[in-house]
């Protein structure tokens, strides 16, 4: 789905007992490449080639990867996309020695991955550029410590990650139960803002059009729901 121009949200899934589950990496077109933001699992690595054939490019084009923290479903095919096209790595400055695999990952060995160099620790507003424009940093945490999120001015889109979930195509905060404060996440959503955002990519739920409004409203639920 291309959202923006040279803007494409891809789908993976992976089937676990017996639920799927869906991920929506992003792919993002630059002059002489491609950034893809997230990557889905090590299991879906041959569904992120097809997804990226399909927009009419190249794993082996992507010469950038931005991680927007340490979970296995938006880590696990980095190094897959490393050893295709050389691509460099930019991850959360606060994440980098677990997505490296110095340290352990939150949920421990069951979620392992294989690691991944880190090139660039990434911090709030550090700018990449993409043929639609600069696309930014926003430091986001709250679903992990160190969750960042890339906002994209020109397209008034915010590539949310796990900051944002979208249920039912409703739009929400982050999943409580993977969250490890929900008081700095209600935090992170009220910093939102700060930017114009009428169009929200989430990687679990994927694209829905919202308003500022409607983010100070899930900031203000999210702050509730971190005092119960």
């Amino acid at each position: 789905m291309e959202i923006c121009d040279g803007v494409y949200v891809l789908k993976l899934e992976f089937e676990m007992g017996n639920e799927t589950h869906v991920f929506h990496p992003v792919l993002v077109k630059r002059n002489n490449g491609l950034v893809l933001i997230d990557t889905g699992l090590e299991q879906t690595v041959e569904q992120l080639r097809t997804a990226v054939e399909a927009t009419g490019n190249d794993v082996k084009d992507i010469d950038l990867v931005v991680l927007t923290h340490q979970d296995i479903d938006h880590v696990g095919g980095a190094q897959y996309v490393r050893e295709q096209s050389g691509a460099l790595i930019l991850a959360p400055r606060n994440e980098v020695d677990i997505i490296s695999g110095k340290a352990a990952p939150r949920f421990g060995e069951k979620e392992a991955y294989p690691a991944v160099e880190v090139d660039i620790e990434a911090c709030e507003g550090m700018r990449f550029a993409t043929t639609v424009g600069p696309a930014e940093i926003l430091d986001t945490p709250g679903h992990t410590a160190g969750h960042q999120s890339v906002y994209i001015g020109r397209c008034n889109l915010l590539i949310a990650a796990d900051a944002l979930v979208v249920e039912n195509g409703v739009l929400m905060g982050p999943s409580p139960h993977v969250s490890v404060d929900l008081h700095r996440a209600a935090d992170s959503l009220s910093r939102l803002g700060e930017h114009k955002i009428e169009w929200v990519s989430c990687y679990h739920g994927g694209v829905v059009s919202t308003n500022d409004a409607e983010i100070a409203r899930i900031a203000a639920d999210t702050r509730e729901l971190a005092g119960r």
